[in-house]
């Protein structure tokens, strides 16, 4: 009966008479408040992943680079999303539309209306911040052209995207007034193709994103366990591309819904979850080394005799190649990876985890840039290849040729 009256009559009257005719029968109220309050969980995760990734950074390199600097400004944005997101969905979702209040409502769909920019906002920034990652630690011109043009990609239509967003419908205001259904003359956009145009474009993003560096990491020339242990890492885009997929199902769904408080429940959800994941996987790599760097300083004042043996050995190493550098061959070749490639385990985690801080600003993060051979023909990346300011290992890009010297 309610559906009828939100078909058939003004949408005030409706819902005070849907109100009236639910109390007045008994019908038992609904209430999906807990539902919103799911993704809090992993919006508190994520804003702590951003906080652990700039600690990270902070106190294993020098400065900040231009990924981590995007993820503090994506880390501002997603705390403002998770706050008006939090207080929209207590305030106007997970309920029977006749269950809440006229202007409670009104509110609740104008917070709404600003958090969509920003979850846009969000996931963008997510994106340029990887592939920025990318251009860091991949040298090869073929794989940076098409790096180059993903940003491109994904500026572009996410600039578009937005705009269409905001103007969705014109005046602007109908967004929050015109459920009320007298609002007088307005247009909008056919919103539940636009939901759908957007979405496939940010499922599109997100595949290049975990498709693009594959190549490269299976032309490393390392072993076939490190090898997937770097591709793993890589890959954990793929739950962003779940999530992405599960939000445009139930976005879809809720743009034909004549009681869209109680329907928009499980988008309101999944765009919460989506827009974490997508800071959490982000952040992962700095806070495995930042783990890993604390596990080792554990063995280390434990005096594990396994652990201690294994960080003198490496250390060891590494300090007979300072005391002789002239035992490293000249490499012509460079990749800018003082942090990536040894910091966040890309290539060689186990000889950051063992310095101290002093010798991991002069080691690892030196303003000189590391060096990786490109030769598909050269052994595996050893330890004894690892010297001061200077890594050496090999990267094969089907078609692309070898890499060259970057900055």
């Amino acid at each position: 009966m309610q559906t009828c009256l939100l078909q058939r009559c003004e949408t005030v009257d409706a819902i005070d008479v849907a109100k009236i005719e639910a109390e007045a029968c008994g019908r038992p109220i609904r209430t999906r408040k807990v539902d919103i309050m799911v993704p809090l969980i992993l919006q508190i995760a994520g804003i702590l992943a951003v906080l652990l990734r700039l600690y990270a950074r902070w106190t294993m390199m020098p400065r900040l680079e231009a990924d981590d600097w995007i993820m503090i400004v994506c880390g501002v944005i997603f705390t403002v999303l998770v706050v008006i997101g939090q207080i929209a969905g207590a305030m106007a979702f997970g309920e029977d539309i006749w269950m809440v209040e006229p202007d409670k409502l009104t509110l609740g769909l104008k917070l709404f209306f600003v958090d969509e920019p920003l979850y846009l906002a969000t996931i963008t920034l997510t994106k340029i911040s990887v592939l920025i990652f990318y251009l860091r630690i991949f040298p090869n011109k073929s794989f940076r052209r098409a790096t180059y043009a993903t940003i491109t990609y994904i500026i572009t239509s996410m600039t578009v995207i937005l705009f269409l967003q905001i103007f969705q419908c014109t005046p602007i205001n109908f967004n929050w007034d015109g459920w009320k259904r007298d609002f007088g003359t307005y247009r909008c956009l056919d919103l539940h193709r636009l939901v759908n145009i957007a979405g496939g474009l940010s499922i599109s993003h997100d595949l290049i994103i975990l498709v693009l560096p594959l190549p490269l990491l299976w032309g490393l020339t390392t072993s076939k366990r490190s090898k997937i242990g770097i591709s793993f890492m890589f890959s954990l885009g793929v739950f962003i591309l779940i999530t992405a997929c599960i939000r445009l199902h139930y976005i879809a769904a809720f743009t034909h819904s004549l009681n869209p408080t109680w329907a928009f429940t499980d988008p309101l959800t999944w765009s919460g979850i989506d827009a974490s994941v997508s800071v959490i996987v982000v952040c992962l790599p700095a806070i495995r080394i930042l783990f890993k760097c604390g596990w080792s300083k554990l063995l280390s004042q434990n005096g594990t005799a396994r652990g201690g043996l294994a960080q003198r050995r490496v250390l060891s190493a590494v300090r007979r190649k300072a005391q002789d550098p002239e035992s490293a061959d000249s490499k012509e070749n460079t990749i800018n990876a003082r942090d990536e490639e040894v910091a966040e385990g890309v290539f060689a985690t186990d000889v950051a985890s063992v310095l101290s801080m002093e010798e991991k600003y002069d080691f690892i993060f030196s303003s000189q840039s590391t060096r990786m051979e490109t030769h598909d023909s050269e052994p595996e990346l050893e330890l004894e290849d690892v010297v001061p300011r200077e890594i050496h290992g090999s990267v094969g890009y089907p078609g692309g040729g070898s890499a060259k010297e970057t900055s």
